[in-house]
C-alpha cells in the first residue's frame, strides 16, 4: 500500500502567515482558499540498511513520527499566505488527535467530518540506504467520508477557490463516492488541482487543461499513462 501522497516528513512548523489579500491578477480581488478533498494520516518513518527478506527482521533509525498525506499540501498554501481548509475525515484516537493538534498550529481550518470509533490511519515508511522508500499503510477514518459531506461543502466554493483533490482516495470508496458527489455540485470558477499520484483517474465533469508527469519538465516526452499531477481548470 503507497501513503496517500507519498510523503515522509511534514514541512516543519512555523508561524502561520497572514493570509494575502492579493490573489486576482488585478491585484484587487480576494485571494481563494485552497480545499483539500482526501486523507491526512500519520507517517511512521524508519530508515535502514535495506528491507528484511520474507521472515526476517532489521535494525532501522527512528526518524519520527509526522502528519502526512494531504497535510503537506495545505501547509504549502499557508507558506503562500492562502487560507487552507482541511475536509479529511478525522477520528478518535491518538493519530486523530495529533492530526487535529497540527491542523491547528499550522493555522488550516479543520472543516472534516468526524468518524466515531475509529482513529485515522498510519503509513510505515521505510528508507533503504539507496533512498528508495517502500510504504505499508492501514485505513483508518480519513477513508470513510460520508456520502455528502464534501459536496456540502465544495457546492459553496467561489470562483478563486483551488478545490485540491487527493487521488488516493480512489482506493477508498466511500470517499470516491463522497468526491464525485462533490464535482457534480462544484461552482464554476472554482480550479481543481488533481494529484493522481500513481491512479490514473480524472473525475468526471472537469475538463483537462493541462497534464505532465512531475518528474520532468512539461512538454516532456513522458508517458502520458504514468502523469504524477495535473491542474484542471
Amino acid at each position: 500500500m503507497i501513503p496517500l501522497s507519498d510523503t515522509t516528513h511534514s514541512v516543519p512548523s512555523t508561524e502561520p502567515p497572514t493570509p494575502s489579500r492579493h490573489g486576482g491578477a488585478d491585484g484587487k480581488s480576494p485571494a481563494g482558499r485552497v480545499v483539500l478533498m482526501g486523507q491526512i494520516l500519520v507517517d511512521l518513518a524508519v530508515r535502514g540498511e535495506a528491507l528484511p527478506s520474507p521472515g526476517g527482521d532489521v535494525w532501522a533509525i527512528d526518524e519520527g513520527m509526522h502528519v502526512g498525506g494531504g497535510f503537506n499540501a495545505l501547509v504549502a498554501a499557508r507558506r503562500m499566505g492562502a487560507e487552507a481548509i482541511s475536509l479529511s475525515p478525522i477520528g478518535d484516537g491518538p493519530y486523530s488527535s495529533l492530526i487535529q493538534a497540527a491542523l491547528e498550529r499550522e493555522g488550516i481550518t479543520d472543516l472534516g467530518p468526524r468518524i466515531a470509533g475509529i482513529d485515522n490511519g498510519f503509513c510505515i515508511a521505510f528508507t533503504d540506504r539507496t533512498g528508495e522508500r517502500t510504504f505499508i499503510s492501514t485505513k483508518g477514518a480519513e477513508t470513510m467520508a460520508p456520502a455528502s459531506a464534501w459536496a456540502d461543502f465544495v457546492r459553496t466554493m467561489h470562483p478563486g477557490d483551488v478545490l485540491y483533490i487527493d487521488g488516493y482516495l480512489m482506493d477508498h470508496p466511500a470517499n470516491r463516492e463522497a468526491a464525485e458527489a462533490a464535482l457534480r455540485v462544484l461552482p464554476e470558477g472554482v480550479r481543481v488541482v488533481l494529484d493522481v499520484s500513481p491512479r490514473d483517474w480524472y473525475p468526471e465533469g472537469v475538463a483537462l487543461r493541462r497534464r505532465h508527469r512531475v518528474d520532468e519538465p512539461q512538454g516532456g516526452s513522458g508517458d502520458p499513462g504514468s502523469d504524477g499531477g495535473s491542474e484542471l481548470p
